[in-house]
């Protein structure tokens, strides 16, 4: 992940020293595989519809049920944001091969919140079946930013890194 993010970022010569001469200057194949890329992201970023429906869609009830639902679901889409957060996400998926994603509880607002994440530094455990076990992501900053970030486990995590606020 590290060497695709370097090639996107422009330092090809960090992966590959010693394939570009004065021909090809870097910057300009960097910039086009960025440019590529985006295109690409682009193209897959629209969100699908959502629809939820009954097994047995015979009676009134059932069909304002499952309408219900439908409303339901787009609800929390359009409050997760899912449509722009997608954008990052088409990107993602294309240089990285995977898409990682999770539900959390917003206490605030009680509903539940998706996000899409990055995936660089995040390792998923799978079993035979190709179901995620678990998801181990690395996060780079200082215990503050991410007390800040997850207050419900701030205290824990201060204490753990024995800060003093």
């Amino acid at each position: 992940m590290r060497d695709v993010l370097s090639v996107r970022q422009g330092d090809l010569s960090k992966v590959f020293p010693s394939m570009f001469s004065e021909d090809y200057p870097k910057p300009l194949v960097a910039n086009f595989i960025d440019v590529a890329a985006r295109d690409l992201a682009e193209a897959g970023a629209p969100l699908p519809s959502f629809n939820c429906s009954a097994n047995n869609m015979v009676s009134d009830a059932q069909r304002k049920a499952a309408d219900t639902r439908t409303r339901i679901a787009n609800y929390y889409v359009s409050y997760s944001n899912l449509s722009l957060q997608n954008y990052k996400n088409a990107d993602w998926y294309n240089t990285y091969g995977m898409t990682i994603g999770m539900v959390e509880m917003d206490y605030e607002d009680n509903n539940p919140r998706m996000r899409l994440l990055d995936p660089t530094g995040c390792y998923p455990e799978m079993d035979r079946f190709g179901r995620t076990i678990s998801l181990s992501q690395l996060i780079v900053s200082d215990a503050d930013t991410i007390a800040a970030q997850y207050p419900e486990f701030a205290e824990a995590i201060l204490k753990k890194n024995n800060f003093q606020p």
